[in-house]
């Protein structure tokens, strides 16, 4: 899912206040987001993938087949590979993302399916926002 600029009517909303889903639970052996320092160790193999992704973006196919040529085949295989092992990663990523986005805008959207059933007189009003310290 992502941002939209039209407004949803309240089919879409109630269809997404409806969306049932259960928390994840985590077991032994099962992926946990990296550490800190975990992230740095990921980034140094995964990023690089990215940018070699986007400069093949920018070249032809006949700049691609000299690229290939020149690689060889056990290099040319071997790029293929780093490129295919990034995008598993960031797809992995992004489905938890999309996940965890879906799962908050069908919160949001309960929220507002409950908010407009009440009658305006029990609303309760917003708290003052509390004082940081400064």
């Amino acid at each position: 899912m992502s941002p939209r600029s039209a407004p949803l009517d309240a089919g879409e909303i109630a269809k997404m206040a409806a969306l049932k889903f259960t928390p994840w639970k985590t077991g032994p052996g099962d992926w946990t987001p990296p550490t800190n320092e975990e992230w740095a160790e990921k980034v140094a193999v995964h990023f690089p993938a990215i940018r070699v992704a986007w400069l093949l973006l920018h070249k032809t196919k006949v700049e691609l087949i000299e690229f290939v040529e020149t690689l060889g085949e056990k290099q040319a295989l071997e790029t293929v590979t780093f490129l295919s092992d990034g995008e598993k990663y960031f797809k992995a990523l992004a489905a938890i993302s999309g996940t965890a986005t879906a799962r908050i805008i069908a919160a949001q959207a309960a929220v507002i399916m409950r908010d407009t059933r009440k009658p305006a007189t029990t609303q309760k009003k917003p708290k003052p926002k509390p004082k940081v310290p400064r």
